[in-house]
C-alpha cells in the first residue's frame, strides 16, 4: 500500500493559500492526497447575522454560497491533482447554540471558543482519525496562526490525533503567518515542543500551479472582497 497524505483545512480555499504548492508537490510524486475540509457544511440561510450576510455580499450573492464554494474548491483540488473530502460541520459564521448565533462579529471568530463548543475538538477528532487511520499516513494542519476558532479547533483536533498512527506535520496558516508576531503567539500557545522548521521548495511547476489553483476561487476575488477568515 502506498503511503499517503492527508491534509485537514478548516475553509474552503484553505488549501491552495497554505499549501497549495506543496499538495501539488505531494501529488506529482505519485503519493496519493486526501484534502478534508472540515466546515464544509450547507448552511441555513434564514436567519444570517450580518457578518456572514456581509460576507454573502462580498462573494456576489450567490443562492447556495457554500455549495458555490464548494464547487470552486472541487475544481481547485483536481488542478492540484488531490481528491478532496468536505465534512458536514458548519463555519462558525454559521454556527448556533440554542436560538443565538455564536459569532457575530468579526472580532470574536479571532477569540475564545465558546464553552459551548467544547465537545467540537472531540467531535472532528474522532472523524478524522478514522480517515486518517491507516499505517503510514501523513496529517498535515494548521497552526492556527491568527486564531481564528475554527482553525484552533482544527489544530487542537491534530493535537488529540499525535499519538495515534502516523505523523502529524503543522503548516503556517496563510494569509494570516504574515501579519507581525501571529506566527510566534501559535508557536507559544502549544509550547513547549521542538519545534523542527522545514522550508519547503517548490517547483516552477508546482509554483504556477497553485497560482491558478488560488485563481479557481473565484467567489473569494470579487473586487470588494478585502475580509479573510
Amino acid at each position: 500500500m502506498r503511503r499517503r497524505t492527508v491534509f485537514l483545512f478548516p475553509h474552503l480555499d484553505d488549501a491552495a493559500l497554505s499549501c497549495g504548492g506543496l499538495i501539488c508537490s505531494q501529488a506529482l510524486s505519485g503519493r496519493p492526497v486526501l484534502v478534508v475540509t472540515i466546515f464544509a457544511d450547507l448552511p441555513p440561510l434564514s436567519a444570517l447575522s450580518p457578518l456572514a450576510a456581509g460576507l454573502h455580499e462580498r462573494w456576489g450573492n450567490p443562492w447556495n454560497p457554500v455549495g458555490m464554494r464548494r464547487q470552486e474548491d472541487e475544481t481547485a483540488m483536481r488542478l492540484l491533482g488531490a481528491d478532496c473530502l468536505h465534512l458536514g460541520y458548519l463555519d462558525a459564521i454559521y454556527r448556533a447554540g440554542g436560538d443565538s448565533l455564536l459569532y457575530v462579529a468579526d472580532e470574536e471568530l479571532f477569540g475564545a471558543p465558546r464553552p459551548s463548543e467544547a465537545g467540537l475538538v472531540a467531535q472532528i477528532a474522532s472523524d478524522v482519525a478514522s480517515i486518517h487511520a491507516a499505517e503510514g499516513t501523513t496529517l498535515f494542519a494548521p497552526l492556527a496562526a491568527g486564531n481564528h476558532v475554527d482553525h484552533q479547533s482544527v489544530r487542537d483536533a491534530a493535537l488529540a490525533l499525535e499519538n495515534s498512527s502516523g505523523s502529524v506535520v503543522f503548516y503556517e496558516d496563510y494569509p494570516y503567518v504574515e501579519r507581525p508576531g501571529d506566527l510566534t503567539k501559535a508557536l507559544h500557545t502549544i509550547t513547549p515542543r521542538a519545534w523542527k522548521a522545514k522550508v519547503q521548495p517548490l517547483s516552477e511547476e508546482c509554483l504556477q500551479t497553485k497560482v491558478k489553483t488560488i485563481a479557481a476561487y473565484h467567489s473569494q476575488q470579487a473586487p470588494c472582497s478585502t475580509a479573510r477568515r
